[in-house]
């Protein structure tokens, strides 16, 4: 009785013993409220056995969520860079054990006010370049050309250059950068009359005037380029319609001349604009009419019929 009674003892105390040992053996962590940190290079087996082939070896440094702990082993969530998410066991002595932080609270969305309708932030739409819409400009206008009839005018007036005025109107922008003009200016010069023989200039005091009228009509094209002052270079080609007057007041039939004539002009410049009604333009161009001084006189001698020649001029143009 007493032997049983000392068996039946023996056995509760081994009952107690052994409990608790095996309540601690595996100790799951509940909702992954914890992490282990990697202290120095940690292999990762599939079971907690050290003589088993790892599946992996972590680096110092990386973090990993705690499944389980069970004696000197840690159940670990880990990322393999070739698997992807992985479980293994990781011995305690290669790690950190720390309570992971908790999850962050969701946002609350901000309270719309009462009887607002939600709406919906639409995006930009795309800038769209305004296009250059057509205008039309006012100009005067300032000539210098050296006639190519350079002998004759020396002969007359001592100069081979005339200097004219004028103005005209101009349409830009008409198609991209299409523009056209008319423009019309006027040349006065003194002279007398003279005769030439052997090609000697001989004077005969005789007063006489001249008159040139050149009306032009050209077409062309515009390039500008932007800056704080925009400017634009230009050229362009037409027809110009010359009027010619030659008179004296002791003239005999024949020696005045009124001539007018069509013939080819052609210009290119670059314009400035100082403002935006002000624009100053700076050009050179060309003009040529035949036929027009006449077949007698001075002109005759030198075999000088053609009018024009190279020339410049400038202009300020007024308008958008």
């Amino acid at each position: 009785m007493i032997r049983l009674t000392f068996c039946a003892v023996l056995v509760a105390a081994a009952m107690l013993l052994t409990t608790p040992a095996r309540a601690a053996a595996q100790v799951p962590v509940a909702g992954g409220q914890q992490q282990v940190r990697i202290n120095e290079a940690a292999p990762v087996f599939l079971l907690p056995d050290a003589t088993r082939t790892p599946l992996r070896t972590l680096q110092p440094g990386l973090s990993a969520l705690v499944e389980r702990v069970q004696g000197e082993w840690v159940q670990i969530i880990f990322n393999d860079p070739q698997l992807g998410r992985r479980t293994g066991w990781v011995q305690l002595k290669y790690v950190t054990l720390s309570a992971a932080p908790p999850p962050s609270p969701p946002t609350a969305a901000p309270e719309k006010p009462p009887g607002t309708a939600s709406q919906t932030r639409k995006p930009a739409p795309p800038v769209r370049r305004q296009p250059v819409k057509p205008s039309v400009r006012g100009f005067g206008t300032f000539g210098y050309d050296k006639m190519s009839a350079a002998d004759s005018f020396r002969a007359i007036t001592g100069s081979d250059a005339t200097v004219a005025y004028g103005g005209g109107v101009q349409g830009i922008n008409l198609w991209k950068g299409l523009f056209a003009e008319v423009s019309v200016e006027r040349a006065h010069s003194d002279g007398e009359r003279a005769f030439v023989f052997n090609d000697e200039v001989f004077p005969l005091g005789i007063p006489l005037k001249i008159k040139i009228t050149p009306i032009d009509v050209i077409a062309g094209w515009r390039a500008g380029v932007g800056g704080r002052h925009p400017y634009a270079t230009y050229g362009g080609a037409g027809i110009t319609t010359v009027s010619y007057e030659e008179t004296a007041d002791f003239a005999a039939s024949g020696d005045d001349v009124d001539e007018r004539k069509t013939g080819f002009v052609g210009l290119f410049g670059i314009e400035v604009s100082v403002s935006k009604w002000i624009h100053l333009r700076a050009e050179g161009r060309y003009r040529r009419v035949t036929d027009i001084l006449g077949n007698a006189g001075v002109s005759a001698a030198f075999d000088e019929t053609e009018l024009g020649g190279f020339g410049g001029g400038f202009k300020v143009a007024f308008g958008r």
